[in-house]
């Protein structure tokens, strides 16, 4: 099946290098098509190697989540950091970071858009 992501059955082993400009809906769709995800059959993960934040927010009814908004190239978009908040204590607007991300799309307001969940971080130095 050309869906089958290749990782030796490891949660969110290799993610895959793309950068802010390859997250669109159509890349989303595409990658939904290969849904359900489970044993065999695991969410493909994905790094972009180069982003800087430009905000951070909490959200969530009780402030548990973290959110990202970040630009690499000229490209902006936000990822959200589900149960992140903690790990966030030491990040601040510019810092550059290498995110390891997955990509869905979802609903928010009503409106079907890119959803960017940040799995983890590393902080880069520039």
């Amino acid at each position: 099946d050309s869906c089958r992501v290749p990782n030796d059955g490891q949660e969110n082993a290799l993610p895959y290098d793309i950068s802010l400009a390859d997250i669109t809906l159509e890349f989303a769709d595409q990658i939904a098509q290969c849904k359900p995800w489970g044993y065999g059959n695991l969410q493909p993960s994905f790094r972009i190697a180069h982003c800087t934040v430009t905000t951070i927010s909490r959200v969530g009814k009780k402030q548990q989540h973290l959110r990202l908004s970040v630009e690499e190239d000229g490209q902006h978009r936000t990822m959200i950091g589900i149960k992140k908040v903690k790990q966030s204590a030491f990040l601040s607007v510019g810092d550059v970071l290498s995110a390891h991300c997955h990509v869905d799309t979802g609903y928010w307001n009503g409106a079907r858009d890119i959803f960017i969940e940040l799995i983890d971080y590393v902080k880069q130095t520039v």
